[in-house]
């Protein structure tokens, strides 16, 4: 892992997960998949080859939780507006459940149509996310499942019920608008509008032909909700800005800065200041949509790698953005400052 302040660029790598137990692919905590910060303020890392770390900041301690937790590896670790932790591993989704004594109580959610060999597949359960019900909307491989938390029910959404594609890859909660995102492989963006009742949907899907609005690639890597209501899609080729209102699209835009314009674009952060922070498959980027600047981040300034993954960058209440990649892990300062420009000798060096 590495942190870097964002008016200086100088990144350094977060040593409770290196020097770990050692594999033939390196550091265990090398390669990182998913991160996440709970409700007190802690750090959860996934690794590839399935080690699950929490680090407190505030008493350094870093706990292994591979045999609580799980061995495997993991896609996706959402915390409810409860306090409920479900975890999305390569064996399943589960609900996690802290105990007052210490250690957890997994309870495995029995999900109907799931393939029997799903353990041994490396990603089949791609994203949770929870509606303004309370509901929990699981991305497979195979369609979008909604487990109602209450009843136990499960509705299993398809192609055929309008979505872009069986294989969903992402998902983002928009209670505001009263509607789930979903981000295919390959095939678009559904905007889906849900109801607390009955197994209905409304589909409204976005592609990179549709009209009147179009994305910039189909395959959608990620979605990023900011603070000020605007919508970020991380496609494969490329970054674009949706405007949403009343739950209706109003406008799209791919973001034509020529870093940016094609690039791969696997996870997206905010920090304080505004700034987007992107997990590229080239490089890590800032980009502050006020100004419309672009820096490109890669081993030259001290990452210790340049290949970023889609593990879900996060925000400590301190500040700090995380973000992973497949060597390492940093943490950006919550330190603002504009993007140097050459030549300009206003811009910090």
């Amino acid at each position: 892992m590495n942190y870097a302040p964002t008016a200086a660029p100088e990144f350094y790598t977060f040593k409770p997960l290196v020097g770990r137990r050692y594999t033939e692919l390196g550091y265990d905590g090398s390669h990182v998949n998913t991160l996440f910060i709970d409700d007190q303020g802690r750090l959860w890392a996934n690794t590839f080859k399935g080690s699950t770390y929490r680090y407190d900041f505030r008493t350094g301690r870093l706990e292994d939780l591979a045999a609580a937790v799980t061995r495997n590896s993991v896609s996706r670790i959402l915390q409810t507006a409860g306090g409920t932790l479900w975890v999305a591993a390569q064996e399943g989704v589960y609900r996690l459940d802290e105990l007052p004594g210490g250690g957890f109580r997994k309870r495995l959610l029995h999900l109907p149509g799931i393939p029997e060999d799903v353990s041994r597949r490396y990603r089949y359960f791609l994203d949770l996310c929870e509606d303004g019900c309370g509901d929990i909307w699981i991305a497979t491989m195979d369609g979008l499942i909604r487990y109602d938390v209450r009843s136990g029910r499960t509705v299993t959404y398809t192609a055929a019920h309008g979505l872009a594609s069986n294989s969903v890859y992402s998902l983002l909660a928009d209670a505001k608008n009263g509607l789930v995102w979903a981000g295919s492989a390959e095939s678009g963006l559904s905007k889906i509008r849900y109801t607390d009742s009955g197994s209905g949907i409304e589909v409204e899907v976005v592609r990179q032909d549709s009209a009147p609005f179009a994305l910039s690639d189909n395959h959608v890597w990620c979605l990023r909700m900011t603070r000020d209501g605007t919508l970020w899609v991380g496609t494969d080729a490329g970054l674009n800005r949706m405007t949403v209102d009343g739950g209706e699209i109003r406008a799209v835009e791919h973001i034509h800065s020529p870093e940016l314009e094609d690039a791969k674009i696997l996870a997206i952060t905010e920090d304080l200041a505004g700034d987007l922070w992107l997990n590229g498959s080239q490089g890590l980027y800032r980009y502050q949509p006020a100004t419309g600047r672009v820096k490109r981040y890669v081993s030259d300034d001290g990452l210790q790698s340049n290949t970023w993954t889609e593990g879900l960058p996060c925000r400590t209440t301190a500040g700090c953005s995380w973000a992973a990649s497949t060597a390492s892990t940093i943490s950006i300062r919550p330190i603002s400052g504009p993007i140097p420009i050459p030549g300009n000798r206003c811009s910090p060096d």
